[in-house]
């Protein structure tokens, strides 16, 4: 994974010319746990950055990285106790490439899918109802994820602009819908 992400970022370098355009973003991002996930994690909130680089007028390959906290529901296992879910913790750093459709236009849409790596990390806490006694555990893991997306940039001027950007996250066993907000500056 390193060598993809050296590799990428090499590729940009070199090939900076002087119409090349690179698109910094930083912003907020949300998440929405799907399936079995949802039954166990409640709402995510974090924040992310960004940079992408137009390869071509229309095509832009880039990196993202940012984190994320899902809050945690407890689990009622009746007459033995409740687990108490305490916060997910995420930390994804993707290599992206969008296709804008518009890119010269004021609204600009955008597909794109990202790949890449999530950091996760969980802590669970539980007391036992008959002995009073609590335990807590802490599992961490590294999942593959892959985040096809759709999104509008809003350009106020040349250089600044507004990105609105949702999809469908698959991290390993784990899905949800991220929705990212976020600002947008242009170096030409």
């Amino acid at each position: 994974m390193k060598k993809a992400i050296f590799a990428t970022v090499a590729a940009m370098l070199l090939g900076f010319g002087a119409s090349a355009q690179l698109r910094l973003g930083a912003g907020v991002m949300t998440g929405m746990p799907m399936g079995d996930w949802a039954d166990v994690n409640g709402f995510g909130i974090g924040g992310g950055i960004s940079g992408e680089y137009m390869i071509t007028d229309n095509f832009a390959g880039g990196l993202s990285a940012g984190f994320m906290s899902f809050s945690g529901k407890d689990i009622d296992l009746g007459p033995f106790g409740t687990i108490e879910g305490n916060a997910l913790t995420m930390i994804p750093i993707h290599l992206q490439g969008n296709y804008h459709f518009m890119p010269d236009e004021d609204f600009n849409f955008y597909g794109g899918i990202g790949l890449g790596l999530n950091f996760i990390s969980q802590t669970v806490s539980f007391t036992d109802p008959f002995t009073g006694t609590s335990f807590e555990e802490t599992a961490s893991t590294n999942e593959f994820a892959i985040v096809p997306r759709v999104g509008v940039n809003y350009m106020f001027s040349d250089m600044l602009g507004l990105d609105f950007n949702t999809g469908y996250a698959i991290v390993g066993d784990l899905s949800y819908l991220p929705i990212n907000l976020g600002v947008i500056y242009v170096l030409d």
